[in-house]
């Protein structure tokens, strides 16, 4: 069959049965580009017409998009688009001649099927189902299913003597150019084919140096004793549990909140495989709120995903105030003794001994401070003035109080305050306190996660009786010390009597 190779340097017809392709000069079809191989296709006349076989190239041949298996033959029919390279040819027959028109295409945009397993390519046959070509007749005729694939030597006609037989791609001579001059497109060509081998081959490169030398990607991960929500959280005087991997072998690295170095950390080195632990301290460097921690190792190597911490005040989310004291949500009963005395004379009064309620609350409220007996209702007790005289006192308690932070502060107040005195045993005279005083009031700071210690004071106080006399109580100052004695509350507090009171008869002024 006479046919015809249309190229844009020109017509050339194809007068025998075998036309070889590749980039080397000894191929009927020379085609320069980076993807082609030395000895790529070949092109075979035969009774059905031209059939195309693939010689084991490096990139492939393409019949309408489908890769051909290598050293097989395909028959080509009218029509046809053969892909070499980013070159791509049509195939047509008229009037019984056939030819091969050439258009240069970017194989980028063209879909290709995934490679087929060959020693030249590398690929995992695995992968990929072998190649099966079309069964139509003419193809079994020209193939059959046991046939052994061609040779190198098989083609050896093609190539115009002296003939060269070609072996591996790195085997072959190196091309040296013909005296002859050549045009200016074809010098272009050329020079496109060496700046094109040379980025593949640095690309080659970098490619196996990353793949013997993949890069670092360092991940962390972070947990915490308190937490807010599902979020790990931490005040001063807490420590984050930080474990890392892949950051570079024995390598200090440093902390970063919202990217930026936390000051004043210890320093921390990565293992010999790269690995990291550490707990890491919370100090006053670290901003309240909720921020991303991120670890950068010598290298410059940063975890790309960063964990969500919540820093909090000391005491909140369950963490320890200050000086290790409860937390603000706590809820316990602390035993206290009060040193008093007299604050106009600095006499030393009867120590007393009572129990604090402390119940804790939701952050951030802090805690409530109160006792048993500031409950709004009457509480009745008996006392001696002396001199046969005796009373009995009725009085209501009420409180306010916080706990926050490791501070305490409490005020019970007398909001009613009545009393009874008697002269052997008849009533003499009925006294009432005109306004709301302080019984007590304390203020403490916890030294440590159980003791508290502070001041103590409490109102003076006037009482008008019906006899036209009144019942003064001294004011009182002093200090006082307390003990975590329980977590949970109870029902076992006792009232503290009224003896602290130092009552004296008086005559109203005026």
């Amino acid at each position: 069959m006479e046919a015809t190779l249309q190229s844009p340097i020109g017509q050339t017809m194809l007068e025998k049965s075998l036309v070889a392709i590749g980039h080397a000069p000894n191929n009927q079809l020379v085609v320069i580009d980076p993807n082609t191989s030395p000895y790529h296709a070949v092109l075979r006349s035969t009774e059905q017409g031209y059939t195309i076989t693939d010689l084991g190239s490096a990139h492939g041949t393409f019949v309408n998009g489908r890769r051909l298996a290598p050293n097989t033959h395909h028959v080509l029919h009218t029509g046809d688009q053969i892909g070499i390279g980013e070159t791509m040819f049509t195939y047509e027959v008229h009037d019984g001649k056939a030819m091969v028109v050439e258009q240069h295409i970017n194989r980028k945009d063209t879909p290709v099927e995934a490679p087929y397993a060959t020693e030249q390519n590398n690929y995992t046959a695995a992968t990929v189902p072998p190649y099966t070509p079309p069964l139509t007749q003419s193809d079994e005729s020209v193939t059959p299913a046991k046939q052994a694939p061609p040779s190198w030597q098989e083609y050896a006609p093609a190539f115009p003597p002296p003939y060269i037989a070609p072996g591996p791609p790195e085997a072959i001579p190196a091309y040296e150019a013909p005296p002859a001059k050549m045009g200016p497109g074809r010098w272009l060509s050329i020079l496109l084919f060496v700046v094109a081998a040379v980025v593949a081959l640095g690309g080659i490169g970098i490619s196996a140096f990353l793949y013997l030398h993949p890069p670092l990607q360092p991940a962390i991960t972070v947990t915490s004793d308190y937490k807010v929500g599902s979020t790990p959280a931490g005040a001063i005087g807490t420590v984050f549990h930080v474990s890392g991997q892949q950051f570079s072998n024995s390598s200090n690295v440093t902390f970063l909140l919202d990217g930026t170095p936390i000051s004043n950390q210890r320093v921390v080195q990565s293992g010999a495989n790269g690995n990291i632990k550490t707990d890491l301290a919370v100090t006053e460097a670290w901003t309240a709120g909720k921020q991303t921690l991120t670890v950068r190792d010598a290298q410059n190597n940063v975890t790309k995903a960063g964990v969500n911490v919540v820093i909090v005040p000391q005491g909140q989310a369950n963490t320890p105030g200050p000086n290790g004291a409860p937390p603000d949500d706590m809820s316990y009963v602390m035993k206290v003794t009060i040193q008093r005395q007299d604050a106009q004379t600095g006499e030393q009064l009867k120590p007393w001994v009572q129990s604090i309620l402390v119940t804790g609350r939701p952050d951030p409220a802090g805690g409530s401070v109160c006792q048993e007996s500031d409950n709004g209702q009457p509480m009745t007790v008996s006392g001696d003035l002396g001199n046969g005289i005796t009373y009995t006192e009725t009085v209501v308690f009420q409180c306010s109080g916080t706990y926050k932070a490791g501070k305490l502060s409490y005020t019970e107040t007398t909001t009613s305050d009545k009393m009874t005195v008697y002269e052997g045993g008849s009533t003499i005279a009925t006294c009432e306190s005109k306004s709301p005083y302080a019984w007590e009031q304390l203020e403490g700071t916890f030294s440590d996660r159980n003791t508290i210690s502070g001041t103590y004071s409490s109102d003076s106080s006037t009482l008008v009786c019906s006899n036209g006399k009144q019942l003064t109580s001294i004011a009182e100052t002093g200090t006082w010390t307390g003990t975590v004695a329980s977590s949970t509350t109870t029902s076992s507090i006792s009232y503290v009597t009224l003896d602290r009171i130092m009552l004296k008869w008086a005559k109203p002024e005026g």
